[in-house]
Formats: structure tokens, sequence, C-alpha cells
């Protein structure tokens, strides 16, 4: 189960299990933390509650917002939480299981269970990037982000290597069709030449019928269709020192 340090701040959002169920109130156990919380009959829906039992369940999971804390107890409020914030902290929490899976594999190479993988590594990404999963998913491209912020550099290492391999974009294929003409008497060969120059950058042309190429370019979906652009654009200009023609024909993917 993910684990945090200390207890929650009023205004946060917590994954909780409802424990027990009183006439008047209900008590939660908090998932990431080794806190209870107090929901008051009044917190627990908008409108009159009659029997709160018709509201939640024993054992039942349920998003709840710290509303205040007084002397170490936490008051908490399942109606303060709309439909979208329930769906968001969810999938977090979700996200955060899975990263902690990949913290404990880390852990086990370091010889270390997933208790000392916390006190090590797990607590400063939560603190220092606002989750696990987030924590996981900056070590992908800014290894050098996580020592600065005082996770151990072995960790890191570790961390960056996993999340690559569990977490890292997919690739998707990006598509645009060009017509290329050329009117000079070797033009044909002109072509070719310039079309191995633009397989040469990375991109797969397939012939479809003349005029038109497809240029296919697979990325990562942020930086792909970016970094596919730029070698179109590189290779338009280099066909207009050719004397080729070069126009998008309008299909595009």
């Amino acid at each position: 189960m993910v684990k945090k340090r200390d207890m929650p701040v009023a205004g946060e959002l917590a994954v909780a299990h409802v424990e027990k169920i009183y006439p008047h109130s209900v008590t939660v156990k908090l998932d990431e933390y080794d806190q209870e919380a107090f929901i008051h009959i009044s917190e627990i829906a908008s409108g009159w509650v009659k029997d709160i039992k018709k509201y939640v369940k024993e054992n039942q999971s349920v998003v709840i917002k710290i509303i205040s804390i007084d002397e170490n107890k936490l008051n908490a409020s399942i109606k303060r939480v709309s439909r979208e914030q329930e769906k968001d902290k969810i999938k977090e929490f979700r996200m955060d299981m899975r990263a902690e899976k990949l913290l404990e594999l880390a852990g086990k190479a370091l010889n270390k269970n997933l208790e000392q993988s916390y006190k090590e590594a797990g607590f400063t990404l939560q603190e220092k990037f606002g989750s696990l999963f987030k924590g996981f998913k900056t070590s992908i491209d800014n290894e050098k982000l996580l020592i600065e912020r005082g996770v151990p550099e072995k960790w890191v290492k570790l961390i960056s290597e996993i999340a690559k391999k569990n977490i890292g974009q997919k690739e998707i294929v990006f598509k645009k069709f060009i017509n290329l003409k050329c009117y000079k008497e070797d033009g044909l060969n002109d072509i070719k030449r310039l079309l191995k120059i633009v397989e040469d950058s990375g991109i797969t042309v397939s012939y479809i019928s003349a005029p038109v190429y497809m240029m296919e370019f697979k990325g990562k979906p942020k930086s792909g269709d970016k970094e596919f652009h730029s070698k179109l654009n590189a290779a338009e200009k280099l066909a207009d020192e050719m004397e080729i023609e070069w126009k998008e024909n309008g299909k595009s993917m």
C-alpha cells in the first residue's frame, strides 16, 4: 500500500476505507497514512442524511477531504469532494501504487525492503515531486534533477532505468503525404536522391502513386511531432535547392 510520511494537511484529498459506522458519524482509515479520520454525518453527503448506512458501507473505499486537524485528530468530509476530484485522486493513487511496485523493485536491487526504500528514496520523491509516480516519471528525462533534490545517486540510476522500461512514453507513428515533382531531365533520379537523404534522417518513405509519397516517423507523443516537422522542413528546404517541387497534399496523421 502506498505510504506517505507524517500527516496530511488541511485541504488535502486522501483515499480511505470506512472502518466503523455510527449513528451520527463515520471513522475511516487513510490508505496512504497511518492515520484515522472522523467524518460527521453532516459531511457525508449534500442534503439531509437520515441513515448513514444508505451512503457508506464498512470497508468501502472513499475519497475524503481533510477539513481540519485538532490535536492530531483529523476531521474529514466526503461531500466536499467533487466527482472530478474523486476521479483524479483515484487515478493518482493507482499510479502511485504502480510506482510503489517499481520502488520495491529498485529496493530489491539494493537489498532494501519496502520500508527502507521509502526512507532512503520514496518519501523524498513524494515530497519533492508531488507524488511517487511523478518522481519516477521525471527520472526518465532528468536524472540530474532528482539528485539535486536529494535523492541518493545510487537510487537515481536504478529508478531512471526502471522507469524507462515501465512507464516511458510509448512511441506513436506520425504520417504525412507529400507530392514530389521535378521537371528537370534527370528529375526522377534527383527525387530518388532526395528520398534517400530523407530516409537517412530517420523518416520512412513509401511510394503511393505518382507523385504521392507517404512520410512516416516514429516518436514520442509530445516531442515526436515537433521532431518530425523539423525533419520535413529540412527536407523541403533541400528539395527547393534541388529544384524539386515539394507540396503537402492535405492527407496527414
